[in-house]
Parts: C-alpha cells; sequence; structure tokens
C-alpha cells in the first residue's frame, strides 16, 4: 500500500527511493533476530510530528517510550536514550551554525554599504544646497524635499535590487555546483519566495535609511 510519493528532489537518506515501515521487517524476522536487534546501539528513524506536538514533547514520549521497552526487555543499557532532532538539523548538522555567521556577516556588510551610500548622499545634497534653497523659496515643504530625497534613494535600492537579485542566483548555482556529491540537502537550496521578500524589505529600509 503506497501512502505517499515525495518530490524527486528529496533525498534523505542520499540515494534512498523507497521508505517502508520497520515493524513489518521486524515481524519477519525470528525471536532470536528480534532479540539481538534490541541490542543494537543506534537506531534512526524518520518521522512527522502530530498535529500541536512539539519536538520537546515528542522527546519526552520517546523517552517514556524507550523505558518501558528497556524495562520490558530488561535491557541494561543506562548509557542509551531516545533523542528526537528535527530533520533540518540533520540534514545541515554542523554546517548550520557556520551558515549563520555568513548571515550575520552578509547583514554587517549591507549596514555597511547603506552608511556608505548614506555618506555619499550627504556629500550629494551638500553640492545641492543652492537647489534645495531654490526649491525652498519656490513653496517646497521639508517634506516636500524629504519625499524628493526619498524617492532619489528609493531608486537607487531599488536598481540594486534589480542586479543583486540575478547575481545571487547566479552566484548560488556556482557555489551549489561545486559542493560534494556528499552534502546532503544543499541540490534543494533556492532563492525562493521568502528570500525575495527578504531582499525587497531590506532594499527598501536601505533606501529610507540613507534618505533619512
Amino acid at each position: 500500500v503506497v501512502v505517499g510519493v515525495m518530490p524527486a528532489r528529496f533525498d534523505y537518506p542520499i540515494g534512498s527511493q523507497l521508505w517502508a515501515p520497520l515493524k513489518r521487517t521486524i515481524d519477519g524476522l525470528g525471536k532470536d533476530a528480534r532479540d539481538n536487534l534490541r541490542m543494537i546501539g543506534f537506531l534512526y528513524i524518520v518521522g512527522r510530528l502530530a498535529p500541536d506536538v512539539t519536538a520537546a514533547q515528542a522527546s519526552d514520549d520517546a523517552a517514556r517510550i524507550y523505558r518501558k521497552l528497556a524495562a520490558q526487555y530488561h535491557l541494561i543499557l543506562p548509557d542509551r536514550r531516545a533523542v528526537i532532532t528535527p530533520l533540518v538539523n540533520q540534514i545541515l548538522g554542523p554546517t548550520r551554525p557556520a551558515l549563520l555567521l555568513l548571515g550575520t556577516a552578509a547583514g554587517l556588510v549591507l549596514l555597511l554599504a547603506c552608511v556608505n551610500v548614506a555618506g555619499l548622499a550627504l556629500v550629494r545634497a551638500h553640492s545641492r544646497q543652492s537647489e534645495v534653497a531654490l526649491r525652498r523659496a519656490l513653496g517646497a515643504s521639508r517634506l516636500d524635499i524629504f519625499r524628493l530625497l526619498l524617492s532619489e534613494a528609493a531608486f537607487l535600492s531599488a536598481s540594486g535590487l534589480v542586479l543583486a537579485v540575478p547575481v545571487a542566483i547566479l552566484c548560488l548555482r556556482f557555489f551549489v555546483g561545486l559542493a560534494p556529491p556528499t552534502a546532503a540537502g544543499l541540490g534543494d537550496t533556492a532563492i525562493g519566495l521568502r528570500a525575495l521578500s527578504f531582499a525587497c524589505g531590506a532594499a527598501a529600509v536601505a533606501g529610507v535609511f540613507a534618505a533619512i
């Protein structure tokens, strides 16, 4: 009975093409083989959390089930326990802190770029003092002047966004192509809607920051 079909890009563990319930495999073994299996030091199970159940609650349930089985089958294994780990942490492993550090570094570079653009905007504004004075003399308010500067900064940040997205897509394809085939999950890496939304928000904030 087929209960579900995963997308072709789902490759966990690497090279897997079929997932089957463990119970059917164990039920086909003899009693001695099942008893020997209980002494295995590790067993990886991929599951899905029930609705409204957190990973911490699942960990508590798994620990309770493990203690019950250990008592039922007289397993003296004090150093073993059941551990629930989110699949994304299992796939990324030690690379997750590095990715977070890389994201932080990118944010600092963006902040530095905003400061540089704001400095250039100040220099340009200083050279436009006569223009601003003329606009004020013709009746423009401070709000009108700010709207002008904001529209210019918005155009600048929007232009940067339009140029940055294609460059980011090309760079992402390049770096993913350099990754070894054993790097699980990297094939799914893409610039999706959330990344584009963040880029648009960052561009808007940068434009306002530079204008102010």
